[in-house]
């Protein structure tokens, strides 16, 4: 397979072009010797002279992004950790995106340019010139056919996933990106962060629906929230609800295994909801509309699974942290 074909599995042709096009063929063009024998800075600087250097043009890049990909083939599972067939596929789109963008500061063909270029990609992606190349990154994405109604384009969100050691974090960076590009801006949602749940939490999170909730039933929970013990007065209840989730458990489903770390706060909505202690101890009910966390915070607990008398049993749950606005899970 070319090197064309290889990195166009993971980009776009479109992606790849417009990257090409703007930012990696003027490269090409400053450093041939055609442009260099009447360039006055050969004789001003030559000790500094950038075509000197290698060429980061659209070959370096195209080369780059090949090597990437070589190289997390060759070391998969050997020099480092085997991942999963999907994961592995991420890390190479990862991978072939970072090498398109790595050295497109190499356009600015001054000294000052040459040397402060690695720093130029982070800058580029929230300048507005950026807009229509995201604009059709996201284009590029195309779905099968299917009955279902899908997601436009033009309704696609860039999240921006909040940090746990500063929950103000995410907020400010969107803060930063409305002066920079209020376009960008525009589209970009702060989301709590994922860092520490487990596969199984994220998945069913991500699998689950947010809670059709008009504002007077959101009050009402906030309402039952507080009467089991916990300050809600705080919190927005159209903002704080923007992240939260409803699960739908069965009769004998684990919700949480004892030891096992939980990213999010769960609010149990009716009763059924059991926790098992280690050691032979009677299990117990969780009062319902009472937030709570891992079980294994609380001194061993063997589990936590519903046994409601219909057989079911639901939960509103939302990470522990929230970056963006109050939410349920900060009063937790």
């Amino acid at each position: 397979m070319d090197a064309l074909k290889q990195i166009e599995r993971y980009i776009s042709a479109e992606f790849r072009t417009q990257i090409e096009e703007r930012y990696l063929a003027p490269i090409n063009v400053r450093a041939s010797l055609e442009q260099t024998v009447h360039d006055p800075l050969l004789t001003q600087d030559p000790e500094h002279y950038p075509p000197f250097f290698a060429d980061h043009g659209v070959v370096h890049h195209r080369d780059v992004a090949r090597q990437i990909l070589q190289v997390l083939d060759t070391a998969h599972g050997l020099l480092i950790p085997a991942r999963a067939p999907g994961r592995l596929q991420f890390m190479k789109g990862y991978g072939v995106i970072l090498a398109y963008l790595h050295d497109i500061g190499m356009s600015d063909f001054s000294h000052f340019g040459r040397v402060v270029h690695p720093g130029a990609a982070p800058q580029a992606v929230f300048q507005p010139e950026f807009d229509d190349i995201q604009e059709d990154a996201i284009e590029s994405f195309r779905r099968p056919a299917t009955p279902q109604s899908l997601k436009a384009a033009a309704d696609m969100e860039i999240l921006l996933e909040g940090v746990d050691d500063n929950l103000e974090f995410a907020g400010l960076v969107r803060e930063d990106l409305e002066l920079i590009n209020p376009q960008a801006a525009a589209r970009t949602r702060c989301v709590p962060s994922m860092q520490h749940a487990s596969g199984l939490e994220l998945a069913r999170y991500l699998q689950a629906d947010a809670p059709d909730w008009d504002l007077d039933t959101r009050r009402q929970a906030l309402e039952r929230i507080a009467r089991s013990g916990h300050r809600t007065e705080g919190i927005d209840p159209t903002g704080g609800f923007r992240d939260v989730k409803l699960l739908q458990l069965e009769r004998g489903d684990v919700l949480l295994e004892a030891g096992a770390p939980s990213g999010f706060a769960y609010i149990p909505l009716d009763v059924g909801l059991r926790i098992i202690p280690l050691g032979g101890y009677a299990s117990f009910a969780v009062r319902p509309w009472m937030p709570w966390a891992s079980p294994a915070s609380s001194g061993g607990r063997r589990g936590t699974r519903p046994s409601p008398p219909n057989g079911m049993w639901r939960c509103s749950w939302s990470p522990k942290r929230s970056t963006c606005g109050s939410g349920i899970a900060p009063t937790v």
